[in-house]
């Protein structure tokens, strides 16, 4: 075909048509014409140059993310005012039925009940230690572990006696793992401190991190069923990341009492007693600052992974204000724990995805600490966030970016809609899902009475 001004100037207006296949599919065809991509990158109308970003989009999951949207309608610079109305219909229906009790009760609204009548004595009495490497893959170079900061300190909040053993040179493999420095010493010396250190402390109640698979270069389960035999405690394993093909517990099995996974579809826990899936980990809510003024509008951190760079790309290229931060994990790529809270409690929306590929979508920690931060959690359907949480009345779930770009659109102008929503979703977190109770779970189910 002949590359024509008269070509160009109707692709240009299919897309000023807001949301034309023809557009898109003419902006692939041609995205190798180097004076066409200029013209439809740099175009000065948003739409265009969002069905250029569209165009470039080929891989499932970015296809996935930029699905038209049937409901909404395809998204523009501005709020147009048919969305407007129908987000707003649809916020007063499930709003009503919450009020008038008429919603579905979220399936595992009740997962902590057990740990209701454990005492604040009786959590006084329990020794805790928590096994735990201080930076993510055990790599200096990387961030501080989230886990490492929150475990240890909200547990200490609720009143545990905590210890914390510092497990970088006996978690993952360094032959596995690239990222993780070659260990200083041999193996058995930095096991027999840790043997030491549980002597000393002879704890009731030992957490460790199993999302990595044991090998000889790491501690393993003959460890744990030699110490757990001689010192007596329990042995929980968490495990974050538990999805088949990443993490496997069956090789931790002979050494452990209970697991903490947050995942209810990975084919490894199938059948097993001793399992409890849970919303999140428990978080220091002291951390963040949910009185914090909200200056930033969208707010997405993360690695550049599971198509966070698509999602916030189209909310950028539309003017939606939008703060991003995706990276490697590396100190020097990521912000630190502090700045990260920062940023989450001066946002008015966090944007979260727990998409692995098709089949697995996990509901991650940021989902929590949104919440906590006094956000307004736009979620990616397909996580399992509705197990704990009503949809539209504690958080929003979103299936393309044409949603994202409009329900942000919406809140970003709604304050009194927001403030509805994110106090709705605090008040529920609090009641139901508090790192309290957590902890007070864990004690009832691993030291009953």
């Amino acid at each position: 075909m002949q590359i024509t001004i008269s070509l160009v100037e109707k692709i240009i207006n299919s897309s000023r048509e807001r949301g034309s296949r023809f557009a898109v599919w003419a902006m692939r065809i041609f995205g190798s014409v180097p004076q066409l991509v200029d013209i439809f990158k740099n175009h000065r109308d948003p739409v265009v140059r969002l069905d250029f970003f569209r165009s470039l989009l080929t891989l499932p999951r970015d296809m996935e993310i930029c699905r038209p949207c049937p409901i909404l309608g395809p998204a523009s610079p501005t709020l147009q005012p048919k969305q407007r109305s129908i987000i707003e219909n649809i916020l007063t229906v499930h709003w009503m039925d919450w009020q008038r009790n008429q919603s579905p009760i979220p399936q595992e609204r009740d997962v902590y009940k057990d740990g209701m009548s454990v005492t604040a004595e009786r959590l006084a009495k329990t020794k805790l230690v928590i096994v735990q490497t201080k930076y993510t893959n055990a790599n200096p170079a990387c961030i501080a572990s989230d886990f490492y900061a929150h475990l240890t300190s909200s547990a200490r909040c609720a009143g545990l006696d905590v210890y914390v053993f510092d497990a970088d040179e006996i978690h993952y493999d360094h032959n596995k793992l690239e990222s993780k420095p070659k260990p200083t010493r041999p193996l058995a010396e930095a096991l027999g401190d840790l043997s030491n250190f549980l002597e000393r402390v002879r704890p009731d109640i030992v957490m460790s991190d199993g999302n990595f698979v044991p090998t000889e270069n790491t501690v393993d389960a003959a460890f744990w069923v030699e110490q757990r035999k001689k010192l007596g405690f329990k042995h929980v394993l968490y495990v974050p990341d538990c999805f088949d093909g990443f993490s496997d517990v069956n090789p931790w099995l002979p050494c452990i009492d209970f697991i903490i996974t947050f995942n209810d579809t990975a084919y490894q826990i199938l059948g097993l007693d001793h399992v409890a899936v849970v919303p999140s980990m428990p978080f220091n809510a002291a951390f963040f600052k949910p009185d914090q003024p909200k200056d930033l509008g969208v707010v997405c951190i993360g690695t550049n992974s599971r198509g966070r760079a698509t999602w916030m790309g189209a909310l950028a290229i539309l003017g939606v204000p939008s703060t991003s931060f995706l990276h490697d994990r590396l100190t020097e790529n990521a912000r630190t724990l502090e700045e990260y809270c920062d940023l989450m409690s001066r946002a008015k929306i966090v944007f979260n995805t727990g998409a692995l590929n098709s089949m697995t979508y996990v509901t991650t920690g940021r989902f929590s600490e949104g919440i906590i931060s006094g956000a307004l959690v736009l979620e990616e359907a397909g996580a399992r966030a509705d197990l704990y949480y009503v949809p539209y009345v504690h958080y929003i779930p979103v299936t393309n970016f044409d949603q994202a770009v409009a329900f942000s659109q919406f809140f970003i102008e709604s304050e009194s809609w927001r403030k509805i929503i994110t106090d709705a979703a605090q008040d529920y977190q609090k009641t139901y899902y508090s790192s309290d109770k957590f902890w007070r779970f864990l004690v009832a189910r691993t030291l009953p009475e």
